[in-house]
């Protein structure tokens, strides 16, 4: 029998309840995250039930996603392990003298899921000399609110978008860093988490928002380049009702037409009161911003966002573009995400394009746009203008020669 999409974390939920088995408990914390809370057991004992997880979640699962046949779809699992001692005092250490309460001890974890997750996903430990917000407590809220008020600090690079076609340049997406003084350069694995733990959420999108659009008018005046620029919303602002009077009063201070605004929604709000997102989405839809559904295929309900929100853009997650040449299974998934978008009259973005076999493989599929390393990754405002100009002047010129070869073969007949 064939799994629903809104029904896949409820089974990802049970192949992890019976690999921890009875040696401990799982819980759901929201999105595709759960804690597994493993009580008395030995560190070999850990590592044991970590792999019967992977293991577990490596079987394929039938999902009906609304073809003529159920498509069998992997799961992969990051999986972050913390420890923690009972003290005799009855408190917990992680270190000689290091007080660790329970919210400390899943921060740990969740710092150690975010490093498996960008090494591709298995097993990791964590590791204290790796963790910069371990260190004089990095990522506390005093030091936030600081550095949102600092543009050292808090920087804003974007990643071009480009017409799967033609090649011309669509947009950019705003990404954003922390340039810390003393840490370096933390980037958005580090930031996204601690700016949601202090509720600056929407404090953060209207920062970035306000970069994006000084960059967007600067592309426009310096090189003439008149592209869309995204920003991402975080799950918690999107249920902010006060957002749009917020975003419309940006795009009114640059005088930018709404139309030339992307925001992009992670599918990890279908967890959220759905409800509530869309009333705060059709009011900037009614504005003329564009919405994009970003990571598509990875979240619990995607079909039924697509059937309740004001959906424009589509954005095909990374895992599923990245393996469309050596699976059947993500390029199965790939044609159909692109076919259903269309459909729907939907743009449809691929993410994560590295080489210039899924450049072509994109294209086949009639995808519409193509972002990822293979033509640029994250850079500053000046580079990525650059950057979006070169692409223009190569689209241009490719036009060009196509109406040339065009009149000559009417001449010649």
């Amino acid at each position: 029998m064939a799994t629903r999409p809104a029904t896949l974390l409820q089974e990802v939920s049970e192949r992890l309840t019976l690999a921890v088995a009875a040696d401990g408990q799982v819980y759901r914390l929201g999105g595709d995250e759960f804690a597994i809370l493993v009580p008395g057991v030995t560190p070999r004992q850990l590592v044991s039930i970590a792999d019967r997880m992977v293991q577990r979640l490596a079987v394929p699962v039938r999902l009906d996603i609304g073809m003529a046949s159920p498509v069998a779809v992997t799961v992969f699992g990051s999986i972050g392990v913390a420890k923690a001692v009972a003290a005799p005092a009855a408190s917990m250490l992680t270190g000689p003298g290091e007080k660790v309460d329970a919210t400390e001890l899943l921060r740990r974890a969740d710092v150690a899921m975010y490093r498996a997750k960008g090494a591709g996903g298995g097993i990791d430990h964590y590791d204290p000399n790796s963790d910069p917000t371990s260190l004089q407590r990095l990522l506390l809220e005093p030091e936030l609110r600081t550095a949102l008020e600092d543009p050292e600090q808090i920087v804003v690079e974007f990643q071009p978008q480009l017409d799967a076609t033609t090649g011309a340049p669509t947009g950019a997406e705003a990404l954003v860093r922390w340039r810390h003084p003393v840490y370096g350069v933390l980037n958005a694995d580090v930031v996204i988490p601690a700016v949601a733990r202090a509720g600056l959420d929407t404090r953060l999108t209207m920062t970035v928002l306000e970069r994006a659009l000084q960059a967007r008018n600067h592309w426009l005046d310096k090189y003439g380049v008149d592209v869309r620029v995204a920003v991402n919303l975080a799950p918690r602002s999107v249920l902010d009702r006060t957002l749009p009077d917020q975003i419309a009063r940006h795009l009114r201070h640059h005088r930018t037409t709404a139309d030339r605004l992307v925001l992009e929604l992670p599918e990890t709000v279908a967890t959220t009161d759905l409800d509530a997102v869309a009333t705060v989405l059709t009011a900037l839809h009614n504005l003329g911003v564009q919405i994009s559904l970003d990571d598509f295929g990875t979240g619990g309900a995607p079909l039924t966002m697509l059937a309740r929100l004001p959906v424009d853009e589509v954005k095909i997650d990374r895992s599923f573009i990245t393996e469309m040449n050596r699976s059947a299974t993500s390029e199965a998934i790939v044609r159909a995400t692109v076919d259903l978008a269309h459909s729907l009259r939907l743009r449809t973005v691929g993410v994560g394009v590295g080489n210039a076999t899924l450049d072509r493989s994109l294209r086949e599929l009639g995808c519409d746009a193509v972002q990822g390393h293979f033509y640029s990754g994250p850079v500053d405002a000046d580079a990525a203008g650059v950057l979006l100009a070169e692409a223009n002047k190569a689209a241009q010129r490719r036009q060009a020669a196509d109406v040339v070869r065009l009149a000559s073969v009417r001449r010649r007949r």
